[in-house]
């Protein structure tokens, strides 16, 4: 698979990354001036002066369930809200399972350009590791199968919060990062579809029409 380099954006305690890889860079963190609110999807562009790159992704899409971004937050929507702190009660809607979805490309310099690849970065939160059997990803476009190939493992281990024996309401899950990227020209038969879905494995995902326009707003972030 295509390896890109690593970079993670900081978005108050949630954390982005940017390119896929095994390596990891400092980012700056997004002001309102590259943050663009679309009628369909939110587009953050940030630029790292130390790489000369440009990092243009989607904010990251929740499939289901919950994603933990830190100690007492978790990603249910857009924003991420809080929730308990430690030592109140458990909320009933609070599941430990969840998958998040990130898009983004990179390309060299502050000019909008295409970039050869577009990336699909995967955030899998379980009781247990989920995609370490299987990592195939294949797109439906109208009715035809695009079989992208399968997803690298970026990162797989178990996290735990409020960790101890006397600690009532501590708890533990499985976290997995899965990455794999596409050219450019591949991902603009996405935006173009009528009908999209798209399968990670045994996980299906589908994408509505405003879904799909998110990734045509995306893809037009290449060009001034």
């Amino acid at each position: 698979m295509h390896k890109l380099v690593l970079t993670c954006v900081t978005i108050g305690y949630l954390t982005i990354c940017g390119s896929i890889g095994l390596a990891q860079q400092p980012a700056p963190t997004p002001t309102p001036s590259n943050i663009r609110q679309f009628k369909c999807g939110k587009i953050i562009t940030t630029y790292n002066k130390d790489t000369d790159e440009t990092t243009v992704q989607l904010f990251p899409r929740l499939i289901y369930g919950t994603i933990n971004t830190g100690v007492g937050r978790f990603l249910t929507s857009e924003p991420p809200r809080p929730t308990r702190q430690f030592g109140e009660p458990p909320i009933s809607d609070e599941p430990q399972r969840g998958l998040m979805l990130q898009t983004f490309f990179t390309y060299h310099g502050k000019t909008p350009r295409a970039p050869d690849k577009v990336a699909l970065l995967f955030t899998s939160q379980d009781t247990a590791p989920r995609y370490n059997v299987g990592r195939r990803v294949i797109f439906e476009i109208d009715g035809e199968k695009l079989d992208i190939g399968d997803a690298e493992i970026i990162q797989s281990r178990a996290e735990n919060y409020g960790v101890g024996e006397k600690q009532p309401d501590s708890y533990s899950y499985h976290k997995e990062l899965l990455g794999i990227s596409m050219p450019f020209e591949t991902f603009l038969r996405l935006g173009q579809a009528k009908k999209l879905k798209l399968k990670l494995h045994t996980t299906e995902i589908p994408y509505n029409a405003c879904n799909i326009e998110a990734l045509r707003n995306l893809a037009s972030q290449t060009t001034k």
